[in-house]
This record gives structure tokens, C-alpha cells and sequence, in this order.
């Protein structure tokens, strides 16, 4: 069974008085372990509930206090919190999984216990509000022979993607922000086999777009990365991506077994908005590793096979 680890960042503001004791601490976890994470499990979920099929998925849950805590203290994230009588707790989440889910979907069902947490709790007194600012994963335990919470931290440097954003990819709708952002340009060039005698038009191009779109560039984002797997610390660079592209009518395809069949060229370009630097070659393995099936293409579309991916300087 797959064990993975989050660290949870808590802004906790106590009345005027009051001093974050260990005490205090304790209690803080105690109530996150009995009111928080059964409901991460799912225990108090209502049935005639639309329900995702993953959503039991968790098997077990519980949280410690972040290695970091006896370290000089940070401040708190929240501006409108940080005048006030305001302490940054770390916590370490560890998840015990009955089998594979997207990295995006646990992201979401952490992200959505905030207001649990911030008005179900039923702290003492001295807790005022207690707000969860932020959500990082630490990957998984590599050895069932070492505990988590000596688990090595695999720290991302860019954060995963929102559900909102992998949307907005997938329709290609801007992401607010991406001028921002550096963009860089890839030439794609795909050889794309037909059935029987139809030929390429404008619309089956476009098809052919909306399918990049809508399936390869999410994927690229990491929108179906899966909890558990290795992750390098690049992952999530993607911010935006989107795609234009025009069929090649002169032509022939290359490949030996395509061009004996009714094979066309279709030339793609392809732009990615980063969130920060990234090595070159990362992205275009990145690229070259999506696997075409995932196009999930029909009816007139037999074969499809990438030949060419140049950056554009």
C-alpha cells in the first residue's frame, strides 16, 4: 500500500494573551486527526452525492508536527493576519492509498478541508482562527523500513495545477497571468494515418487539434500525474500551453509503413508558458514521452506518430 506525505501550513491567530505552547499544539492536532481527516476518507460523505470513482481511495490518515517547528518561527502568510497574534504551524499529513489516483485530485480534497478547518474544528478559546494557507507534497516513502516522518523531502519547485487551470487548458481559455510568464515554441510535425479514402481536410485537422489540446497538453501540465510516482522537482513548470498547426499537402510521410497507407503530414506549434526556469532537455523529453494513444482519436484516424520536435529560437 502506497504511503505519501504532505506538509500542511497552517496560519493559527490565538486571543491577545495567549502563547503557542506545546499544549495548545497538541490539542491543534488532535482535533485535525479526529475531525479532518475522516472526512479526507470520506466518512462524511453524503450518498445521493455526485461521487469522483477515486474518491474512497484513502485508506488511513494521520498527522504529526513538522520538523521544522522548533526552528525559528515563520511568519504568518495571511496579511490581514500577520499584525495580529499570529503563529505559522507546519504540519506533516501522511496518506495511505488503496491505489492510484491523480496528484490533482488529492491536491483538491486537501485544499477543500479549509473551511472544516477553519470553522469545525472546536478549538479552546485561545484558538481565534486557524486558516490552512498551503498544501506541499513530500513524496512518498521509498522503504516501508523507514518512518514517515523521516520521509526525504522531494520539495517541487513549482506548484501542481488548480482543477480550474487544467480546465482552462483543456479548452484552451487563457490562464489570467500567462504574459507574464516566459513562453516557448516547439515545431511538431506528426505523421497521421487515415482510414480507407479519406483525405485531410481543415476539419479533421482541427479534430486533430482539439484532441492535443484537450488531452496531450493537460497531461504535459501534469494534470494526470499520479500520486506515488517519482516526481522531479521541474514538474509543474507548465503554467498555459496551447497549440496551432496546418496539415502538410507536399509532403510524404516518412515512415516505411505509414507511407504505403493513406498517410498525411501535419505540421503543429506548440507554445508553453513556464513558471520558471527549466532545462531544455527536461521539456523535450517531457514532449517525446507523451504517448499518442492518449489522443483517444476515432473514426477516420488509424495511426498517429510524432517525427519531429525542434524548439523555435
Amino acid at each position: 500500500m502506497e504511503d505519501i506525505h504532505f506538509q500542511l501550513g497552517l496560519d493559527v491567530v490565538l486571543s491577545d494573551n495567549s502563547a503557542m505552547t506545546d499544549e495548545l499544539v497538541q490539542e491543534l492536532l488532535d482535533e485535525i486527526q479526529w475531525k479532518i481527516l475522516p472526512s479526507l476518507v470520506g466518512c462524511s460523505t453524503v450518498i445521493d452525492e455526485i461521487i469522483e470513482d477515486w474518491r474512497f481511495v484513502i485508506y488511513d490518515a494521520f498527522v504529526t508536527l513538522g520538523n521544522n517547528y522548533q526552528e525559528e518561527e515563520e511568519e504568518c502568510t495571511d496579511y490581514e493576519l500577520a499584525d495580529l497574534n499570529c503563529h505559522r504551524i507546519s504540519i506533516d499529513l501522511t496518506l495511505f492509498l488503496k491505489g492510484l489516483v491523480r496528484f490533482l485530485d488529492i491536491m483538491s480534497l486537501i485544499s477543500s478541508e479549509g473551511d472544516n478547518i477553519a470553522n469545525h474544528l472546536g478549538l479552546d478559546d485561545a484558538f481565534r482562527v486557524v486558516k490552512l494557507v498551503g498544501a506541499q507534497y513530500l513524496g512518498p516513502t521509498p522503504s516501508p523500513t523507514i518512518k514517515p516522518s523521516s520521509a526525504p523531502t522531494v520539495w517541487l519547485l513549482y506548484p501542481p495545477p488548480s482543477k480550474s487551470d487544467c480546465d482552462s487548458i483543456a479548452k484552451n481559455e487563457a490562464i489570467a497571468g500567462r504574459e507574464e510568464v516566459e513562453n516557448v515554441q516547439f515545431d511538431l510535425d506528426f505523421e497521421v494515418v487515415l482510414m480507407d479514402n479519406n483525405t485531410m481536410t481543415t476539419e479533421l485537422v482541427n479534430h486533430f487539434l482539439d484532441s492535443i489540446q484537450e488531452k496531450m497538453l493537460p497531461s504535459l501540465a501534469g494534470c494526470n500525474a499520479i500520486l506515488g510516482d517519482f516526481f522531479e522537482d521541474w514538474r509543474f513548470v507548465i503554467f498555459d500551453a496551447f497549440v496551432t498547426g496546418n496539415f502538410l499537402q507536399d509532403e510524404a510521410c516518412t515512415n516505411n509503413i505509414f507511407s504505403s497507407q493513406n498517410c498525411h503530414g501535419v505540421s503543429l506549434q506548440l507554445n508553453l508558458f513556464l513558471k520558471g526556469p527549466v532545462r531544455l532537455l527536461d521539456i523535450i523529453g517531457l514532449i517525446s514521452d507523451y504517448q499518442v494513444d492518449g489522443l483517444g482519436l476515432s473514426g477516420p484516424f488509424s495511426a498517429v506518430r510524432l517525427t519531429r520536435l525542434e524548439p523555435k529560437v
